[in-house]
């Protein structure tokens, strides 16, 4: 954890550790990072990208139980290093993540994960179209831990669509 929970409103800032126990991004982007999701865009002043995509999209899975899959009315954000999964990718959910069947793949949690190793503009942009994708999850799918039969994804073209939006 990189952050104290105190010094974050609507997010849980988890980092990817290097070889000698450091994490793969700084606490000075971290709190970046967190006031940007938080409170100031700085891409669109006036509030947070969390309650500017909500307000757009919806919600993420924060009811039934209180705060969703994981009980955490925050939504985490994992930061890996591009040698990880590779410089290309810049972000990315799971769904398995809200899955309701207990799965070893499964985090089970709301979780956006980030590539560190961007820069902050392009940290931010991909925060909140990946941000979009977990709110369509539920809105789609998950629809507050009720996972109602014959709940469909959305149209892929767009689920893309609105999340090009959200940046």
């Amino acid at each position: 954890k990189v952050l104290e929970p105190g010094e974050t409103v609507h997010c849980t800032i988890f980092a990817e550790l290097d070889g000698q126990g450091n994490p793969c991004i700084t606490r000075q982007k971290a709190l970046q990072v967190a006031t940007a999701f938080d409170s100031n865009n700085p891409n669109r002043p006036g509030s947070g990208i969390y309650d500017q995509v909500r307000n757009a999209f919806g919600s993420e899975w924060n009811q039934n139980p209180l705060g969703g899959n994981d009980g955490d009315t925050k939504v985490v954000l994992f930061f890996f290093r591009s040698a990880t999964l590779g410089s290309g990718l810049f972000c990315y959910t799971s769904p398995i993540d809200q899955s309701p069947t207990p799965s070893e793949l499964s985090n089970k949690a709301e979780i956006v994960y980030v590539n560190a190793d961007k820069d902050l503009i392009q940290t931010l942009s991909t925060l909140a179209h990946e941000f979009q994708h977990l709110i369509n999850q539920n809105e789609k799918i998950v629809r507050q831990g009720t996972f109602p039969a014959g709940a469909q994804d959305e149209n892929v073209s767009v689920n893309e669509g609105l999340s090009q939006l959200a940046e």
